[in-house]
């Protein structure tokens, strides 16, 4: 059985950065926060927040620049990607979007019962 790298992740966005590839191509990046629910001690009830950085190249990159802010709630599809940091032994994991649904936060409905 082929293994499929895709991965899909939905949260609350941090910090959105642009730059520019030395090909010239656009790129930016921004961080997601998303909540896992309690964490391991219930007496705390505490939350977990992972941090994903997702990364993004070309006509993504450049509706990404021209839409997204910090607060707002994003679905992003792609690739999960891994690299090495210059120093250390550490190993990033990222995600390169191949596709983000943004939702404005002034736009958001919250229901409750």
């Amino acid at each position: 059985m082929p293994y499929i790298n895709q991965v899909e992740i939905s949260g609350n966005v941090a910090k959105v950065g642009i730059s520019t590839t030395s090909s010239g191509a656009k790129a930016a990046y921004f961080d997601v926060a998303i909540d896992s629910g309690p964490g391991y001690d219930p007496a705390f009830m505490m939350t977990n927040t992972v941090w994903i950085r997702v990364n993004c190249y070309n006509k993504v990159a450049e509706i990404v620049e021209k839409n997204l802010e910090k607060g707002d709630y994003v679905i992003v599809f792609g690739r999960l990607m891994s690299r090495k940091l210059k120093t250390g032994d550490c190993v990033v994991v990222e995600v390169k979007a191949k596709r983000v649904e943004i939702i404005k936060k002034q736009h958001r409905i919250k229901v409750s019962q």
